[in-house]
């Protein structure tokens, strides 16, 4: 997946968006995407609040990540299916390949999940 760069309107300066840390609120669950600022609500269910990074303060995030794993399918003699997995990297290697019927190769994808301490 392909994250996007933001260029900015004043100094045309371009910042990686997946370096970059997002403090936008979540509008309730009510709120619909074509209402502009006129329903638009921050404190139903579903919102979130936030409080904003100050000047000189520190930000404290918790960051959890899978790594990625790929993976063969095969069907054996006794018409049984056997998931043969490599070693989870960066960029992942497939497992040891088994003289039987060869069905499907899957890659199971990298995951990171950033939690922002409040």
């Amino acid at each position: 997946m392909d994250i996007p760069a933001y260029t900015s309107d004043v100094t045309g300066e371009q910042f990686a968006l997946r370096d970059c840390l997002d403090f936008r609120p979540r509008v309730d669950n009510a709120s619909t995407i074509n209402s502009g600022d006129v329903d638009r609500s921050f404190d139903g269910t579903g919102a979130s609040a936030i409080e904003f990074a100050k000047i000189n303060t520190d930000v404290t995030a918790d960051l959890e990540y899978y790594l990625a794993n790929r993976a063969r399918v095969y069907l054996t003699s006794k018409g049984q299916f056997k998931v043969v997995k490599g070693a989870s990297a960066i960029e992942p290697a497939f497992g040891e390949q088994l003289k039987t019927l060869f069905i499907y190769m899957m890659c199971l994808c990298l995951l990171i999940l950033l939690i922002l301490q409040q």
